[in-house]
């Protein structure tokens, strides 16, 4: 079991490694520079975070600590707004507890497989909620200086790699009825294009007296 979850997982290269030095670098030059400058648009009310763990989904096993998230949503005021102090530290200081980079990973059988076969295992990774509750917090943080490209769906809220799909369908089906071949630009919604007389309308023509066929695509 430990000789195939060490193929499954590979570990990060060395902090202090001059690759991973050479990456931190300018990176860190960056976020100091932002956290000198726009500190006060960085911290993180009690109140934004309360809103955060309401949102929290209920049920989900717990990592290490053994907090689970109904716990984090029964907290009373007073721990919310000690846990809202440290987030804010970790903010300022820039430093991310050790504690939470470290994960339990629990193991379930395939249906119907020989559980004595390592590959047979599904595991599955649990990971501190609080640290999942400031990695939201911080999302929110970022999300005020970040720009997402338009063609971003993964990742994006409102926006998913589903909705992506039906875009590039949609777009697909109307440069093959004018005759365009390169340039992409906004697409109606696909009922648009299966309806009567659209490019997607693939109604067979009808005969006198019968009702024409659809195949819809």
């Amino acid at each position: 079991m430990e000789e195939y979850l060490e193929r499954k997982f590979s570990q990060n290269p060395p902090a202090a490694s001059p690759t991973m030095q050479e990456h931190y670098a300018p990176v860190e030059e960056k976020v100091r520079k932002c956290m000198a400058s726009k500190w006060e648009t960085l911290v993180l009310p009690p109140a934004e975070l309360h809103k955060i763990v309401l949102r929290l989904p209920k049920r989900k096993a717990p990592g290490l600590d053994g907090i689970s998230t109904a716990a984090l949503r029964q907290l009373p005021k007073r721990a919310m707004v000690a846990m809202n102090k440290v987030f804010n530290g970790i903010l300022r200081t820039g430093h991310f507890p050790e504690a939470w980079k470290r994960d339990k990973i629990n193991t379930i059988l395939k249906p119907e497989k020989d559980p004595r076969n390592p590959s047979n295992l599904r595991s599955i990774t649990l990971l501190s909620h609080v640290a999942k509750t400031f990695e939201r917090a911080l999302l929110t943080r970022l999300n005020l200086f970040l720009s997402p490209r338009k063609e971003q769906y993964g990742f994006r809220t409102g926006r998913s790699t589903t909705l992506q799909l039906l875009r590039a369908d949609n777009e697909t089906c109307r440069l093959n009825y004018s005759g365009q071949e390169a340039e992409w630009k906004s697409c109606k919604p696909l009922a648009t294009y299966d309806s009567p007389g659209g490019p997607c309308d693939t109604t067979e023509p009808s005969r006198e007296g019968q009702t024409p066929a659809r195949t819809h695509l």
